[in-house]
């Protein structure tokens, strides 16, 4: 019993011994090209070579007017008509009376303006003549020497012609102000906010509401240290090109759309908050067919008043323009580079080394990036 406790696991310790020989000197055979199989790899690949490159700036900002204005009560008294135009959001033209206030009062009182110019003229009258007779008395009197200013009624007439320019004055007051008494806007544009009503008193320097003209629109676009380099920006300028637009203005907001703009000054400042500084771009309307056929007819350039209703004209009648408060991004015209190595940023790792292929070997090579966008690196 003891003697067979021992054998089996002798037996079966031999038969392992005799299948890890046979493995031993029976190995699997190995492909015949086993030797010279390399790990591979699949890669694209694409050429640079220094090239001309344009650099466009992108940039964002919100659309303002470049003009806006407040509306100021300039005399007192109760609103008695509202123009349709006065409302939010519409336009209005050059000289259109938006409010007009109760005159009553003030066209009483230009006539008692006139009433008391009338009066000074007669006081006037008055001490021309009675100048004239005591220079008459001293003459008849037989008195040498010339006659004393008191005795000539001198101060009195001086006094005289002073009331006929306060008369004046007055009048000319009473009729500023009873003109006052229509609100006419200053320029074509449109309203951003009504603050009264019909039937409102108002008083002097009341704000009656907000306007800004929409011949010319502007956007604030701030703009990286590294990219002033690459914006023509001379002594607080930005040159505009003379065929194409400087700045592209896009917006996604509902149907996509895009604008033509111009830089037109920089900012004189670093801003405090960003530490970058701001260019300013200007979004005007483009020459209208109106304009070109004024143009043609008269053999010269409308004047800026016309040139600026028409421009107005051809703002409002293009829907799609950006609105007040739009945010927008704006693709700047930077330079053209002459020579210039561009990769795509996808294919830069860390932000400072791109893999080169050499006789089909992939090779790390560190770089610096000079410029750089969301698509390239410069």
């Amino acid at each position: 019993m003891l003697k067979r406790r021992f054998v089996v696991p002798a037996l079966i310790i031999g038969i392992l011994i005799l299948v890890a020989v046979l493995i031993v000197k029976n190995p699997p055979k190995q492909p015949s090209d086993a030797a010279d199989r390399r790990l591979q790899m699949a890669v694209s690949t694409m050429a640079v070579t220094p090239a001309k490159y344009q650099v466009v700036v992108e940039s964002y900002g919100r659309i303002e007017p470049v003009t806006k204005s407040f509306l100021v009560a300039q005399v007192g008294g109760q609103i008695v008509n509202v123009s349709q135009q006065f409302e939010n959001g519409r336009t209005f033209d050059k000289g259109d009376a938006l409010l007009r206030i109760d005159n009553r009062d003030y066209r009483a009182n230009l006539k008692v303006a006139e009433a008391n110019l009338l009066d000074a003229k007669r006081v006037l009258i008055e001490e021309q003549a009675r100048g004239r007779l005591a220079k008459d008395d001293w003459r008849r009197s037989g008195k040498s020497g010339e006659p004393d200013s008191l005795v000539l009624r001198e101060p009195q007439l001086l006094a005289a012609k002073a009331g006929v320019l306060s008369a004046e004055a007055s009048l000319d007051k009473a009729k500023l102000d009873l003109s006052r008494t229509v609100l006419r806007a200053p320029y074509s544009g449109r309203v951003l906010a009504r603050s009264v009503d019909l039937g409102q008193v108002v008083s002097v320097n009341e704000r009656l509401g907000e306007i800004y003209s929409s011949h010319a629109l502007q956007v604030r676009l701030p703009l990286r240290n590294r990219d002033l380099a690459y914006v023509k920006l001379e002594n607080g300028v930005a040159p505009s090109a003379e065929h194409e637009p400087d700045v592209r203005l896009l917006s996604s907001i509902g149907e996509s759309a895009a604008w033509p703009a111009h830089l037109t000054r920089t900012e004189a400042a670093i801003d405090d908050a960003s530490r970058q500084l701001h260019v300013v771009a200007e979004l005007r309307p483009a020459v209208t067919g109106a304009e070109q056929n004024v143009t043609e007819a008269n053999g010269k350039k409308p004047d800026s008043e016309s040139a600026q209703t028409l421009g107005n004209a051809s703002l409002e009648k293009h829907p799609s323009l950006p609105r007040i408060g739009q945010y927008v991004t704006a693709h700047i015209l930077g330079t053209q580079l002459g020579q210039a190595i561009v990769v795509p940023l996808q294919s830069v790792y860390q932000g400072s080394f791109v893999y080169l292929v050499e006789d089909g070997h992939v090779y790390r090579r560190g770089i610096e990036i000079a410029w750089q966008n969301q698509q390239d690196a410069l």
